[in-house]
């Protein structure tokens, strides 16, 4: 992800993949006209733009959201961790932006090893799914695709086919949060969410994560191993009702956020979603302090 920083009333502003997308999906059918009546040969002597950058209607979805539910303590789960890193890596998937999280569930920790990164609200998470999916057990590893699809973490085709799937059926009712930030001290950052329409039954969560985390398992099914994982959660903020501000043109939540060490690859995740569960807007920030 390619990010130029620079600041505007003490506000770090970041121009990403994600915005850009966002407004190019705006100006779509002004594209798509204006390369209609340029003549094929000079269109292709101006377009300075990659394959893998080529505007398209599929490249301006939505992003997907790819939660994985984890355990270092799980001798299963390393291949669905590597996955994940690899469809982080790839950046987009089926033309959409990809946004990974990696949720370390609490359940594991009495068989031997106690997973540095796990929580109680990881698992509650996992149980929320279980809830709204209808799945009838919880397990590791599981991906649960925009909140609508779940399948084993390391069905790669599975996964691939359900990011097209998700996409299909979401298309038309996408939110669209934008974060941004403001660096108060060398740990903290003050984090705002702005939407494009109010929240009507979503709820908005933030997520505070870190890529390129890396540990060794002394014990349990995992021992001897140094395992890694990309979009470990750190912190997950769930504003209730009454920390939603309504006010046009207003962030819909501010909040400041203290790092919880001063180590590199941490990054935000905004999602919307619904009270079904389904997620129809997500965005993703890189803390990249400024020089």
């Amino acid at each position: 992800m390619n990010n130029s920083t620079g600041n505007m009333s003490g506000m770090v502003q970041i121009d990403r993949p994600g915005v850009l997308a966002r407004w190019l999906r705006s100006q779509t059918r002004s594209i798509f006209l204006l390369t209609l009546m340029l003549p094929s040969s000079l269109f292709i002597a101006c377009n300075p733009i990659s394959e893998s950058m080529s505007i398209s209607a599929e490249t301006l979805e939505s992003p997907v959201v790819l939660e994985l539910f984890t355990s270092q303590g799980c001798s299963s789960c390393p291949p669905a961790d590597r996955l994940l890193s690899r469809l982080q890596s790839e950046g987009h998937v089926h033309g959409r932006e990809v946004i990974v999280l990696s949720h370390h569930v609490d359940y594991w920790n009495r068989l031997g090893w106690k997973d540095p990164y796990s929580s109680a609200q990881a698992s509650e998470r996992q149980e929320y799914y279980a809830k709204n999916l209808n799945s009838r057990r919880l397990y590791t590893p599981q991906m649960v695709i925009d909140g609508r699809y779940e399948t084993v973490g390391h069905n790669e085709p599975g996964i691939r086919d359900l990011i097209h799937t998700s996409g299909a059926d979401s298309r038309g009712s996408a939110i669209s949060p934008e974060i941004q930030i403001q660096w108060l001290e060398s740990s903290r950052v003050k984090v705002s969410v702005y939407l494009d329409r109010s929240l009507n039954q979503e709820s908005l969560l933030v997520f505070l994560v870190q890529d390129g985390v890396q540990n060794s398992v002394p014990s349990g099914e995992n021992a001897n191993r140094t395992l890694a994982h990309d979009g470990v959660v750190r912190l997950m903020l769930h504003p209730s009702r009454g920390e939603i501000n309504q006010e046009k043109d207003k962030p819909v939540f501010t909040d400041t956020i203290t790092l919880p060490e001063p180590a590199p690859g941490y990054r935000l995740v905004a999602l919307v979603q619904s009270h079904k569960g389904s997620i129809p807007g997500a965005d993703q920030l890189e803390l990249q302090k400024p020089n």
